[in-house]
């Protein structure tokens, strides 16, 4: 999926910010650039807090959902939610879970992943979720 890749990913975050006039640095991208450091990051995690088939994993402000398959790949959790800011980044990365999902029947990554177009300061996830993850590079 070329057009997941992190250069792919960071020009259309630039230009969905310049369409939106707002370049702020609350929009900066950053994403999980390999999956080793995902596990690390949820061996952490499960040391601390049982993560299990029926646990929410958030992740806000989510790009093109890298992070989210690294935890359907990674996990036990069957609720996996990105929400990105950026249309283009949803589109891209709706297209790589299609793609997976393909790849990877058995994981019914349609069930587990999703990943929506909104402002996560608008969506009530800290009822909801069990994970909250957010990254972001500088």
């Amino acid at each position: 999926m070329q057009e997941c890749d992190t250069e792919s990913a960071i020009d259309a975050s630039r230009r969905d910010r310049e369409l939106l006039g707002d370049f702020n640095l609350s929009f900066v991208y950053g994403e999980v650039n390999s999956f080793s450091s995902m596990r690390i990051i949820l061996e952490r995690v499960a040391a601390i807090r049982s993560i299990g088939p029926s646990s929410l994993f958030l992740d806000l402000g989510a790009g093109v959902g890298k992070a989210m398959l690294a935890v359907a790949l990674l996990s036990p959790c069957t609720k996996i939610l990105g929400i990105e800011y950026l249309e283009t980044l949803v589109c891209k990365g709706n297209k790589m879970i299609e793609f997976s999902t393909r790849e990877f029947p058995d994981l019914k990554l349609e069930e587990r992943l999703q990943l929506i177009q909104g402002d996560f300061l608008a969506y009530p996830w800290e009822k909801e979720a069990d994970f909250v993850f957010a990254n972001s590079t500088w």
